[in-house]
């Protein structure tokens, strides 16, 4: 047990620093879209906050040695659906961000 109390805090710092760094080096420089062309930042913003939520997923996996997988029929943007998640761990919100990219 002792050999995953160091797993921790490691992940919690990278997805903090991740998310930090991204939204000042990354979000930030497209600032100026929201009022040239805001439909271009929502896209923009979209896209690149959607590769983040696949970062964390990424970190879970290679730290704890998780598995990640989704089941089912395909998610339609342009359909509604409805997703059901058993609530194993506390991180089922980061693998469901992850399956909706």
């Amino acid at each position: 047990m002792a050999e995953l109390t160091w797993r921790g805090p490691p992940v919690a710092l990278s997805l903090f620093l991740s998310c930090f760094l991204g939204s000042i080096f990354i979000l930030f420089p497209f600032f100026p879209l929201i009022w040239l062309a805001p439909k271009l930042w929502r896209t923009c913003a979209d896209r690149f906050v959607g590769f983040w939520l696949s970062f964390p997923v990424a970190i879970v996996e290679m730290f704890h040695g998780s598995r990640f997988r989704v089941s089912g029929d395909a998610v339609l943007s342009d359909q509604p659906a409805i997703m059901l998640m058993n609530h194993r761990t506390r991180l089922d919100w980061m693998f469901f961000w992850s399956a909706l990219y």
